[in-house]
């Protein structure tokens, strides 16, 4: 039997849960699997039992199905996924292909990822990344941001980079993968560097309150960080809105109010729980 899957999304974290899925389901179906990615040449090391097709390719070969599957917002990334293809989560982990680089700084360095697709996904404590990257710099780790822009948002609503990091801004996604690669443990969102990061294996924390705590793939490895006793999970429960870069279903219209979820979470709580996390 020959199977072709298609991710029908085009992002960066949904790819790696994906395949990860896909990967249970040829192995316990012993199928030949074709997968179209954005991103196959993130996974054909790690994947040897699928064929990575990249969306632009010609289909040249013969199967007998075709299964299309994208995120659902109403369940667990991985779960939503698995349903597809009537698996279960159950041991399941996340694989990307490394690089054969050397370390990109000589010392001990943490990785971040600041950036997102929505105002919602970002950590929108005032300043807080830029005060956790001076606590990080205090316990002898230099805070390395590694992003595609140093200002990313609409009109009004950008984004800055932590003054008090090292800014490695535009570089080849090789590099970036080179240095999440080698550094100690990364920090960031609800979104794909997190994905990434797990995937090659390496300690991750990932700050999110807009969505639900077992939405992310989280191991030994990860720190979870959101707060349930505020505003919490809510692009599971409202319809998502992808083209209102400052949705919020519930403080919308409220300046202060908006994107209490992370608003609320300081820099002092995350960093408690990273220094009993990592035993720093």
């Amino acid at each position: 039997m020959r199977i072709l899957v298609e991710i029908e999304s085009h992002a960066l974290g949904d790819s790696v849960g994906a395949v990860a899925v896909i990967s249970k389901y040829q192995q316990q179906n012993n199928y030949e699997v074709s997968v179209i990615s954005n991103f196959p040449h993130l996974f054909r090391k790690s994947y040897p039992n699928l064929k990575f097709i990249g969306r632009d390719e010609p289909i040249t070969d013969f199967y007998n199905d075709k299964i299309n599957t994208t995120y659902k917002f109403d369940l667990p990334l991985l779960e939503g996924y698995a349903n597809d293809f009537g698996v279960t989560t159950e041991g399941i982990t996340l694989k990307v292909d490394t690089v054969n680089s050397q370390r990109p700084i000589k010392n001990k360095y943490v990785c971040i990822g600041v950036h997102s697709t929505a105002q919602c996904k970002y950590w929108n404590y005032p300043g807080g990344w830029d005060i956790l990257s001076k606590m990080l710099r205090k316990k002898g780790l230099t805070p390395v941001v590694v992003e595609r822009d140093e200002l990313f948002g609409i009109h009004g609503h950008m984004n800055e980079l932590p003054k008090s990091a090292v800014k490695k801004i535009g570089m080849k996604f090789d590099d970036v993968l080179n240095h999440i690669q080698h550094c100690e443990f990364y920090i960031g969102l609800s979104s794909g560097l997190s994905w990434v990061a797990q995937g090659l294996g390496k300690p991750t924390v990932i700050i999110s309150n807009v969505t639900s705590k077992d939405n992310e793939f989280v191991d030994e490895k990860t720190l979870r960080i959101y707060d349930e006793r505020i505003c919490h999970g809510c692009i599971h429960k409202y319809p998502f809105d992808s083209g209102d870069w400052l949705w919020c279903p519930i403080y919308r219209n409220d300046d202060l109010k908006r994107h209490l979820c992370t608003k609320l979470i300081t820099p002092n709580e995350v960093m408690e729980k990273i220094e009993s996390f990592f035993n720093i």
